[in-house]
């Protein structure tokens, strides 16, 4: 079968798409669904700027039947992404195993609709509402308090504090100059439970620059860093849990996040 006889795949997918939702209904022209058996497999192309990766995002669907289903909330606006996209095969066959059609290469496309708060190169207070939101200071000492919905907080340089307030918020750095040890963001309402799940999204910082490329942090928990660059671990002292990164492999911080409250930290709060 050509491209295009495989029927019912959108093209795309709203951000925030919650977990039990039908994203696809597929069908095969010329075919009774109840006589064919599909299969398909996926993989997320996501462009950082003009650089694209391929990520392991495909947990996040799952094929019931003739019916492609989220498994997991779609949450686009944990990934500082220009676009972002899920690469489709989908392949059909009748009862007996013979083949009756494929379809390689279609896109579904990851749609963004939050709405951007963006500040100056001042010292600037930003405040979200009870949506979703994305709140993008720039160069100053930055106060962001987000609200009620699932939120991205991006403090930018600066000594900035952060408030993700109700929801399941990502915070995100893109430089290990945005939050050093001696001006270090601050996140002030840390949420790690069964039903709330803060982020901290690190994707855009590259762990090792001893080596070309933009590589990811290695988690090693409570740990003392080893001299291995791209180490990522967390101490708590007293009411404050701080997050450190070596990127350079001297053993001392290059990065780090200062989070109130005393919290056991876990390898998935972060995208490292």
């Amino acid at each position: 079968m050509a491209i295009g006889d495989i029927t019912g795949l959108p093209t795309e997918i709203r951000e925030n798409t919650k977990a039990g939702t039908v994203v696809a209904t597929l069908g095969a022209e010329g075919y009774d669904t109840a006589d064919l058996q599909f299969d398909f497999s996926m993989y997320a192309m996501v462009w950082y700027g003009s650089v694209g990766n391929v990520d392991t995002f495909s947990d996040l669907f799952a094929l019931e039947g003739n019916q492609i289903v989220a498994v997991r909330d779609v949450r686009y606006q944990a990934y500082d992404l220009n676009s972002f996209h899920y690469e489709l095969e989908v392949s059909a066959h009748d009862k007996a195993g013979n083949p009756v059609g494929a379809l390689t290469g279609s896109a579904l496309n990851v749609v963004d609709y939050l709405d951007d708060i963006r500040g100056t190169a001042r010292a600037d207070t930003l405040k979200g509402d009870t949506g979703m939101n994305k709140l993008i200071s720039g160069a100053g000492d930055d106060k962001l308090y987000a609200g009620r919905g699932d939120d991205v907080l991006y403090g930018g340089a600066g000594k900035d504090v952060l408030s993700g307030g109700w929801g399941e918020d990502t915070f995100l750095f893109k430089s290990i100059k945005e939050s050093t040890v001696k001006a270090a963001d601050v996140i002030t309402d840390w949420e790690h439970n069964s039903a709330t799940r803060d982020l901290i999204n690190l994707t855009a910082i590259d762990a090792d620059t001893k080596i070309s490329g933009n590589q990811d942090f290695d988690w090693i928990g409570a740990k003392k860093f080893t001299g291995s660059a791209g180490e990522l671990r967390y101490e708590k002292e007293k009411s404050h849990t701080y997050v450190y990164a070596d990127v350079n492999g001297d053993k001392k911080a290059d990065f780090m996040i200062d989070l109130h409250g005393s919290h056991k930290m876990y390898a998935d709060d972060f995208l490292l």
